[in-house]
């Protein structure tokens, strides 16, 4: 957590959490890219094992082992086969937050008549802050909830957590010279656009499965429907103490409600569906719940709910089965793709500094990072960060190459002034899969104001 200027151009707008468990298993892989991932896969198939877990204890109240079997295998096997799961293995931040997350809530529904429960709840859901700061789903509606139950409770965990968040807080702002609050908030100027909110939504809901949406809705409504609208936070108080499943189901409508609403922050620009990961994992519990319940009553009586025991069927064989696929695909992906192995071979020969929009390129050949581009053209934009010195340096060609992976006309990776340096002093040699290659042109040609965009690409 440094100055954005001077150089390297790098905003780490994510807290510390992450970035300390990649480093640690660095030790072990030898590859901070590697290790990054390995964080995230193990994180995401632990989410998976709690939402297993959990549901197995709640649904203790089934007497047909079946229906409690049932609803487990689908806690634990839905998530992977959900459209956010391919973004469960990348060095991202998201599954390690929602881990602890999840972690935490697990404690708190456990915490009815364990107080100490809900304090170690609360510590998970500060590590949550402290690995993606937009984690406050969970807290609040738990905190919300302990209001409603013990006031006194909610107090103390309001406190709790607030002197416990607030001390690492001082700490990394002190160790950092206050630049850990400033590239958390004061960086963090990603332009935000409804165009961009309506297109996230669109694209995750064209990847939605219907059916454990449909379960989570049903879930929904049942565990939340009061006869009496002005008893609604008595009825609320009632249901958090009528067993653990009820229990659950409450704090998971909850949760998933205010994670819906955090969605807003796909509006910004340069995010995509893993902001939707925290939504898939409540639906995901929400509706194991509810088809664990549904297959308990209709082996109960199976001329009563023949048709929601088809869709019960009906979501663990077409959902729930192409998770051992997903699973397997996360955990082959640990090592680097083999589509970049090509321009990563061209980069590693390049004498000296490289810029590139994929910054993967440069982890992998041990170059510098010189700057991140989608982050530095949203500050520049914003007014924050002056880029006449990576103009400057572009120019002047000290970059033996340039990669780029969209093209230089995306707003999101390239000002008009970086995009004017590169065509003005680099030209295209070469095309690698989705990356072209620019590398420097002929001084004399460049000074000439000649064109120096080539008739034709290389490919290779």
């Amino acid at each position: 957590y440094h100055s954005v200027d001077p150089s390297p151009y790098i905003v780490f707008h994510s807290p510390p959490v992450s970035h300390t468990l990649s480093r640690l298993a660095a030790i072990f892989t030898g590859d901070l890219l590697v290790a990054g991932r390995l964080v995230s896969t193990l994180s995401f198939i632990g989410i998976g094992i709690m939402l297993a877990l959990l549901v197995w204890r709640c649904l203790r109240v089934c007497r047909n082992p079946f229906a409690r079997g049932f609803g487990t295998l689908c806690a634990g096997l839905l998530i992977f086969s959900m459209s956010v799961s391919p973004w469960g293995c990348l060095m991202r931040v998201d599954a390690t937050a929602i881990a602890l997350t999840l972690g935490g809530l697990s404690l708190y529904i456990r915490a009815k008549n364990r107080p100490a429960l809900a304090f170690g709840a609360f510590t998970l859901f500060v590590g949550a802050l402290y690995t993606k700061q937009t984690m406050i789903a969970a807290p609040l509606v738990c905190l919300v909830f302990a209001w409603i139950e013990r006031p006194k409770l909610a107090l103390k965990l309001l406190a709790w957590s607030g002197c416990l968040g607030m001390t690492v807080l001082l700490v990394m702002n002190g160790l950092t010279n206050g630049y850990f609050v400033v590239n958390l908030f004061s960086y963090n100027r990603n332009p935000f656009t409804i165009s961009h909110l309506i297109g996230g939504w669109t694209n995750h809901l064209a990847l939605v499965f219907v059916i454990p949406m449909l379960a989570a809705m049903l879930a929904a409504v049942s565990a939340m429907r009061c006869k009496s609208a002005t008893g609604y936070i008595a009825f609320l108080r009632r249901s958090m103490g009528r067993g653990l499943m009820k229990r659950a189901a409450v704090l998971t409508v909850g949760w998933l409600a205010v994670a819906l609403a955090m969605t807003i922050t796909v509006g910004k620009e340069g995010s995509n569906v893993n902001y939707f990961m925290e939504v898939d994992v409540a639906v995901t519990l929400l509706a194991a719940l509810f088809l664990g319940w549904t297959m308990e009553r209709a082996l109960r009586n199976s001329q009563e709910y023949p048709l929601i025991l088809a869709l019960s069927m009906g979501a663990f064989l077409f959902q729930a089965a192409p998770a051992f696929g997903s699973a397997a695909f996360a955990i082959s992906d640990l090592s680097s793709p083999e589509r970049d192995s090509a321009v990563t071979a061209f980069v590693s020969h390049l004498p000296g500094r490289v810029y590139s929009e994929n910054m993967t390129i440069l982890m992998k050949t041990g170059k510098e990072v010189a700057a991140e581009p989608a982050i530095i053209t949203c500050l520049s934009k914003a007014s924050v960060w002056d880029e006449s010195k990576l103009v400057g340096q572009i120019a002047a060609g000290q970059f033996t190459g340039i990669l780029v992976n969209t093209s230089l006309d995306n707003g999101e990776r390239f000002t008009p002034g970086v995009a004017t340096a590169i065509r003005n002093t680099y030209r295209k040699q070469l095309r690698f899969g989705e990356t072209t290659v620019y590398l420097p042109v002929d001084p004399p040609l460049a000074a000439s104001g000649v064109s120096t965009e080539p008739k034709t690409a290389m490919t290779r």
